[in-house]
């Protein structure tokens, strides 16, 4: 079983993998597939069908990718939310992370 720092070094080179795909199909400029050089000649069913299948992929490796972003932001404060006397939302600082305020 690996550990948090293995696992850490194995999500960075994902991360970079996930870049380049986006990167290569278009996705991020256009979300779809329309940014590929032989998008407008496909013809065939089966690579229509692909085209829409990738696109449904590309879609969730995209949310992959930003929550991995996200993960990479250092945290600036570590709080918990309650409600205070007047029935506003307030927080209180903690010294152990419940959640990330960035």
């Amino acid at each position: 079983m690996a550990d948090l720092k293995a696992l850490s070094g194995e999500m960075a080179k994902l991360k970079r993998q996930l870049e380049t795909v986006l990167y290569i199909s278009g996705y991020r400029e256009n979300s779809d597939l329309s940014g590929l050089s032989d998008y407008r000649q496909i013809k065939s069913a089966d690579d229509w069908q692909k085209v829409e299948e990738y696109e449904g992929i590309l879609y969730k490796l995209d949310e992959m990718q930003s929550r991995m972003d996200y993960h990479e932001k250092p945290i600036k404060e570590v709080s918990r939310l309650h409600m205070n006397a007047s029935g506003r939302g307030s927080n209180t600082k903690l010294l152990f992370p419940l959640f990330r305020t960035i």
